[in-house]
């Protein structure tokens, strides 16, 4: 269990990174674009570990399970997110996504009847007002003024997105483990990825591909699209979505303490506070909440 809520401190910590080199990225590459290399990237991986593990292939029924996940959680979400940056700021985008957690919550009680205590809403609740104090420099007035625009609606739709990809997910690792979901949804998505990137590419200066650019597609590929979502999807998978959905909230702690580290940028009292709110709203969502270990084998071969 303790390797479930260190896995999702490992998502947040990884996905903190994918907002800020996915903004560096949108300056130079168009979203499909960059998208799509995660996802042939993604799919070389894992496609080679399912030839390596000789893995079978699932039921034809599951097909349309994997391409709805794939379409939904692949070529979706992370070209509409790299759509999104080039045209909100970094506030509303962190505002926006502070509901991703609330509203994956609700869509597991609709869809999987899952069972959420009132603890776990009022943690949601007080990790949402964590990320408003961040998000508004601990002003009241910055939250009343707030404008938003066509980008800010993309992100919104970008939450509700990801809420169905985590939850649909669960349903799915009914009958398939983690690894092997994010495998079949990575490689069913992909020729819509490569469809679109070639649409998108046909008037593009390749010059712009420069090294630190390929690089972080690199480091996109490998550790938001494959490291991450494996362990996402175990989190969701042992603990269930209402906990969960809630790290989702520790992004945006992450990125303010990596442009502390790495950009000299200063940790204002009201981040602070923030964080201690984020923080609080975890460990209520997470008390009493007990393992959930599906009787079957999970994508590395052992029993869950």
């Amino acid at each position: 269990m303790l390797g479930a809520y260190l896995m999702l401190l490992g998502v947040s910590l990884i996905w903190s990174t994918n907002f800020i080199i996915g903004k560096a990225l949108a300056a130079s590459v168009p979203p499909f674009t960059i998208m799509a290399c995660r996802a042939l990237l993604a799919s070389i991986i894992l496609g080679g570990w399912l030839l390596s593990r000789r893995r079978k292939l699932p039921p034809a029924g599951s097909f349309v399970q994997f391409l709805i996940l794939g379409l939904t959680g692949v070529f979706l979400f992370n070209s509409l997110i790299y759509t999104s940056l080039r045209y909100t700021s970094a506030v509303n985008a962190t505002i926006i996504n502070a509901f991703c957690p609330i509203v994956t919550i609700f869509m597991g009680v609709l869809m999987l009847s899952e069972k959420v205590s009132m603890q776990q809403y009022l943690g949601a609740l007080i990790s949402l007002a964590g990320i408003f104090l961040i998000a508004s420099h601990g002003s009241w007035a910055n939250i009343v003024n707030l404008s938003f625009n066509n980008g800010d609606l993309i992100v919104l739709a970008d939450t509700v997105i990801w809420a169905f990809f985590s939850v649909y997910g669960k349903k799915v690792m009914q009958t398939t483990g983690p690894m092997e979901t994010v495998a079949y949804s990575t490689l069913a998505a992909l020729p819509f990825c490569l469809i679109a990137a070639a649409l998108e590419l046909r008037d593009y200066n390749f010059a712009a591909l420069t090294w630190p650019v390929v690089s972080g597609m690199l480091y996109l590929g490998l550790f938001a699209s494959v490291i991450a979502l494996i362990w996402w999807y175990t989190g969701i998978h042992r603990l269930g979505v209402a906990v969960a959905a809630i790290f989702y909230n520790l992004i945006p702690v992450f990125a303010m303490v990596i442009a502390a580290l790495f950009l000299r940028e200063e940790i204002h009292y009201y981040q602070l506070i923030g964080c201690f709110f984020v923080l609080i709203g975890i460990v209520l969502s997470s008390q009493n909440k007990k393992e959930q270990l599906p009787e079957r084998v999970d994508g590395a071969g052992a029993k869950s």
